[in-house]
């Protein structure tokens, strides 16, 4: 990455908008002080949705705070982030761009048809997401679930998103499954690094008394991702299945998974 072209996160950004219950009032503190550290401009908070199923919840409240970007690029923060590194750099923007995902995850999602909810319903999938190299600061989006930190530098982008969470009311499911499917839509990005990771003090109670779940959960968004290219196949498993997808070009710049083949593992998986 060439140094001297990154400058900080602050100059890229217009407005920032953290999800946040009011009485998680910890991880408001924590939030606010990430913010003025980063320098961040017009900090607001949202404060998303109580007493409904966290599937639902989390839904609604990133629509909540996506009706309240009124400038571009928007920033759209979860409350229990790090920052990864002792700055907070970016490249230059794609031209295209119109969503930078600041935070990555490991799952993705097969596309969206009748064959793929049948073996894997609405569900997001350890080991498919599913990135291609831009260039040496950018790797390009086509399946990833999660929704940490998320910049929207155009109106496409952000309308494309709000209509994700239209489609996860209707048809049940997290909103970022919903997003992943529509990365075949808009040009999606992420930095080859990730500039946001989840805190591990910030993570409630009961996990963070499990330390093997709590380190496994911390790796997800720690880990920066595996690019691959057309023909690439990986395998995942899956409710005591092993599928092998492959990589395959579906228009120009725009990979998805196609289903290779399922089969029952050499050693199943425990019952979750």
């Amino acid at each position: 990455m060439d140094i001297c072209r990154e400058t900080d996160l602050k100059t890229a950004i217009r407005e920032t908008i953290v999800i946040n219950p009011p009485h998680l009032t910890a991880r408001r503190a924590a939030s606010q002080t990430l913010c003025e550290t980063l320098g961040l401009n017009r900090v607001r908070f949202s404060e998303g949705m109580s007493g409904l199923p966290h599937q639902i919840a989390c839904t609604l409240a990133h629509r909540k705070a996506m009706n309240a970007i009124t400038e571009f690029p928007g920033l759209i923060l979860e409350d229990d982030l790090d920052l990864i590194g002792d700055r907070a750099l970016l490249p230059p923007l794609p031209a295209d761009a119109d969503i930078v995902y600041l935070s990555v995850t490991p799952f993705g999602c097969l596309p969206w048809t009748y064959d793929n909810l049948a073996l894997a319903r609405h569900r997001a999938i350890h080991g498919l997401t599913l990135s291609s190299i831009h260039d040496t600061d950018w790797l390009r989006l086509h399946s990833m679930s999660g929704g940490q930190a998320i910049l929207y530098v155009t109106e496409k982008g952000l309308e494309a998103w709000k209509a994700a969470t239209l489609q996860a009311r209707r048809f049940g499911g997290p909103f970022d499954v919903f997003t992943a499917y529509a990365m075949k839509d808009v040009a999606v990005y992420a930095p080859h690094h990730p500039v946001f990771c989840e805190s591990e003090a910030l993570q409630h109670e009961a996990l963070r008394q499990n330390e093997t779940l709590l380190q496994q959960r911390l790796g997800y968004t720690r880990t920066p991702l595996q690019p691959f290219a057309a023909g690439h196949r990986t395998v995942v498993h899956f409710r005591h299945r092993k599928i092998t997808v492959e990589a395959v070009e579906v228009k120009e710049n725009t990979l998805q998974w196609a289903v290779v083949d399922v089969a029952s593992p050499d050693h199943p998986e425990p019952a979750s």
